[in-house]
């Protein structure tokens, strides 16, 4: 059973182009202790739904209703304080003048809650953050992730159903956000919180997700599973997005046993009998480097006769910039690869390992 459903939710803003921005009628369901992303470019609405979650902003049409009750409407809104959530702001928002146990038991003060109480629910959830041993220090004496954990403690302290995140780790560096893609996972799995989190990093996003929502300009793209997503893109917005990929134009041509062919000059690749194209449709590939495989010349192997333009070495792999005719493509092989640029190889893609999106027809 979905513990929140999101119905057609629509909300505007307007826009300098005179075009509505914000949400435009975006429906989602998720289930008790999910970890869900919202995922997609600057602008595309994800923070905005999250503030229609948390009942910062009343939407223009639809509703969110949890655990079957409407929290958000057209006609009515339950307040943010009344909805049982937690929220993680992007620049952690903790009192400087306040210590760590200060800043984590506020929300229980608010509450009302007993001393000897507090302390023991303050106490748990640091222990819970590995802040231990930190509860009387201030803000300014503490690191960038320890500061986002002293704001995940006090949202976690007064044990909301659902912990919403607006970007949190965006103004940690590289490694110290990569550690704390981790302890995140881990805490959500602890806890069994569904977590509704917002950013913007693909590799964030499939690293932490149980279910990825790809949204643009507004609208819902695509909703699954970190692997689907990835590997079975929508259309060409989510391939795009999600990561590396080869856009490569193509022309759908037939084989003689009545099976689809995408021809990109040299490059041919079966497409079975795909729905909703036909022969002389003009087509996109969305090839991720990955796929792509590359042999020598003397290996014996089939393959498209290629060329290597540039060679990088990028530590856990390699990535070759190679001309087949006019295209050029991106590959990422294993780090120790044998190629350097000049060298020509023989080039393969595996059997449905790409996906295929149909152009608009000119009915012109």
């Amino acid at each position: 059973m979905s513990q929140i459903e999101i119905e057609g939710l629509t909300k505007n803003y307007p826009a300098p182009d005179g075009k509505s921005a914000g949400v435009i009628d975006f429906s989602l369901s998720i289930g008790s202790g999910e970890f869900v992303t919202l995922l997609g470019p600057s602008g595309c609405g994800k923070t905005t739904t999250l503030r229609l979650i948390a009942g910062l902003l009343k939407p223009e049409s639809g509703r969110i209703s949890v655990a079957g009750r409407v929290l958000s409407s057209s006609q009515d809104l339950v307040p943010p304080e009344l909805r049982d959530m937690g929220m993680v702001f992007q620049n952690y928002a903790v009192w400087p003048h306040k210590t760590v146990f200060d800043n984590v038991a506020f929300g229980l003060k608010i509450r009302r809650v007993p001393a000897a109480r507090t302390r023991e629910q303050v106490a748990r959830v640091l222990a819970l953050v590995n802040l231990v041993g930190l509860e009387n220090r201030y803000p300014s004496e503490l690191s960038g992730g320890q500061q986002q954990r002293v704001a995940l403690a006090r949202s976690l302290v007064v044990e909301p159903k659902v912990l919403l995140l607006d970007e949190p780790l965006s103004n940690l560096d590289a490694k110290l956000r990569e550690r704390m893609r981790l302890e995140l996972k881990q805490l959500q799995r602890r806890t069994g919180i569904t977590f509704i989190y917002v950013t913007h990093d693909q590799s964030e996003a499939l690293a932490l997700s149980d279910r990825i929502a790809v949204m643009h300009e507004g609208r819902l793209q695509q909703y699954g599973p970190p692997r689907e997503v990835y590997r079975c893109p929508a259309n060409r917005v989510v391939a795009d997005f999600m990561g590396t990929v080869n856009l490569v134009p193509a022309r759908v041509g037939a084989t003689s046993d009545g099976n689809f062919v995408a021809e990109a000059g040299p490059l041919k690749l079966a497409l079975g009998r795909c729905s909703g194209i036909e022969p002389g449709d003009q087509v996109e590939l969305a090839i991720r480097p990955e796929s792509i495989r590359l042999a020598r010349n003397s290996s014996g192997g089939a393959g498209v006769r290629t060329r290597i333009e540039e060679m990088n070495y990028l530590g856990n792999f390699t990535e070759y910039i190679v001309t087949i005719g006019p295209l050029r493509l991106r590959v990422q092989s294993e780090a120790d690869a044998p190629f350097v640029a000049g060298d020509e190889a023989l080039l393969s893609i595996e059997a449905e390992q790409y996906s295929v999106f149909a152009l608009e027809k000119n009915t012109q």
